[in-house]
């Protein structure tokens, strides 16, 4: 449905050469990633990149995905199609997008989350908009499931270790007081579902740390990794609200440089080191 929208778009703007000359003559701002910085801004090209490639390998749902594969060869087969399908879906969204704020003006803030229902009633007629509503709900609910299986798996085992200590119901309300405040906080702003998600992309980056030193350091401690990613997500926590430097860059950036060395300086001493398993554990199976 996306990619539908997406080609249907271009032609009712006469092609892809009259759409953008358009959109260049009217919205210009448009065609950056950072409508406050100049269109060749490095450091605003260079922090969505990293934000949006390092996100996806610490998906919690994406981890359990890779790990289900039977082999190494599946695995990498998946590697090598997921550039392309991202393409393919990200591509025509973010056109919609941008042309959806050309086409109709004042789309801002929590006004914005309605630009592809309403794409599609303006290209497909109405009936067609409650379909590719109801397409887009769909995708977003199968991630969506993915997720709190996931995360609900976690929180089991985090809360099953908090149960032996006898705090298994102070751990929970402490978990749903900050859901809860999380939720009234963000329900408050003006935040549209792309500022959500990006704050919860970097966020995600924010492990990205503890991961790949966890696969390729032997001396990451578990110190050092708590440590990493608690500064690392309290550091891009304080550059969101403008309280910690950002030389420029988004607040991913500095979040993901302090969780690095939060992660290196934690780790000093080598006390409490990760365990790992067996290489017969992880190597199950060689194409």
């Amino acid at each position: 449905m996306i990619l539908l929208v997406g080609v249907l778009l271009f032609i009712a703007l006469g092609g892809p050469a009259a759409a953008f000359e358009r959109l260049l003559a009217e919205r210009p701002e448009l065609s950056c990633l950072d409508r406050d910085a100049p269109r060749t801004e490095w450091k605003s090209f260079l922090s969505t990149s990293i934000n949006i490639t390092l996100t996806v390998a610490c998906f919690p749902h994406m981890l359990v995905r890779l790990m289900a594969a039977r082999d190494d060869r599946s695995l990498r087969a998946s590697m090598r199609l997921y550039p392309l399908a991202l393409a393919l879906l990200w591509l025509p969204a973010v056109l919609i997008g941008v042309f959806g704020a050309l086409l109709r003006p004042g789309l801002e803030g929590k006004a914005s989350d309605a630009v592809f229902p309403w794409m599609v009633g303006e290209l497909l007629g109405p009936q067609w908009a409650v379909l590719g509503t109801l397409a887009v709900l769909a995708a977003a609910m199968s991630t969506i499931d993915a997720q709190l299986l996931t995360l609900g798996s976690m929180l089991e085992r985090d809360v099953r270790g908090v149960r032996r200590k006898g705090g298994e119901r102070l751990f929970l309300l402490g978990v749903a007081v900050l859901t809860f405040a999380l939720y009234l906080a963000f329900e408050a702003s003006e935040v549209s579902i792309f500022g959500l998600s990006n704050f919860a992309f970097s966020g995600y980056v924010m492990l990205f740390p503890t991961l790949v030193l966890g696969l390729h350091w032997d001396g990451l401690t578990a110190r050092g990794a708590v440590l990493s990613m608690l500064g690392g997500i309290g550091t891009l926590a304080l550059a969101w609200l403008g309280w910690f430097p950002t030389l420029g860059f988004q607040p991913v950036v500095p979040g993901l440089a302090m969780a690095f060395v939060l992660a290196w300086v934690g780790s000093l001493g080598g006390t409490g080191r990760l365990r790992r398993p067996s290489a017969q554990a992880t190597n199950r199976r060689r194409p």
